[in-house]
């Protein structure tokens, strides 16, 4: 089976920091943990399976497509979500930071759940 996401020869350099993966692929229907002490790369990993950073050297593959630029970041980040520990919120009810989103990807959350009614009452 391919993986859904295949990191080979990874380098990514941050000041001080170098993230190096030599191979490492991910696959549907997989649970993966990643720990590590702080300033280890967890996060700096997930970013770059999330395709919000790119290596300076190595290939990124996402279902067996190499990603090749930012054209090809930005189409594949539609498919790929990352939700981080501190996530960023709108000031606004539930309803629109979820179709905020959902709107990024061009779907709807009236597509998604079409019979959910909201409703808000006050103690």
């Amino acid at each position: 089976m391919n993986p859904v996401l295949k990191l080979t020869n990874v380098v990514f350099h941050r000041e001080d920091f170098t993230l190096q993966i030599d191979h490492l692929e991910l696959h549907k229907g997989e649970i993966y943990l990643l720990h590590g002490p702080n300033g280890s790369g967890k996060s700096t990993l997930l970013h770059l399976l999330a395709l919000l950073l790119m290596p300076v050297a190595g290939e990124i593959c996402y279902s067996g497509e190499p990603v090749l630029g930012a054209r090809d970041r930005q189409r594949l980040r539609r498919q790929i979500t990352l939700v981080e520990q501190n996530p960023f919120l709108f000031d606004a009810n539930v309803y629109q930071n979820l179709a905020f989103g959902l709107r990024l990807r061009d779907v709807t959350l009236d597509a998604l759940v079409p019979d959910v009614e909201i409703h808000h009452t006050r103690s």
